[in-house]
């Protein structure tokens, strides 16, 4: 995909991730593989290390991806976060908001 042509820097967004609060847990949940995070996080300009974890679906093997409840029941495993409730899902496509 070309990732750099429709993705543009956004400080905005990397100031917003940098300002929650410590102790909350931002994490990347990605039906694609982590070559592709890291691709779309450098053309936004924002480093990996503002997230505490990657669950991507193709690297990870994982048979389920979003918006299945079993890949984000693994991906909240992986973060260790056992309530649904205390999660916030951010997602660039709709149909993975249902």
């Amino acid at each position: 995909l070309p990732v750099m042509d429709g993705i543009k820097p956004n400080p905005e967004l990397v100031t917003m991730l940098r300002g929650i609060r410590p102790g909350v847990g931002k994490w990347i949940l990605t039906n694609s593989y982590m070559g592709h995070v890291e691709r779309v996080l450098m053309a936004l300009q924002c480093p990996l290390e503002v997230f505490d974890g990657v669950v991507d679906v193709l690297g990870m093997r994982i048979q389920d991806c979003k918006p299945t409840p079993r890949a984000f029941s693994i991906a909240m495993g992986l973060a260790q976060q056992g309530d649904p409730r205390r999660c916030l899902f951010v997602d660039d496509s709709p149909a993975n908001l249902r």
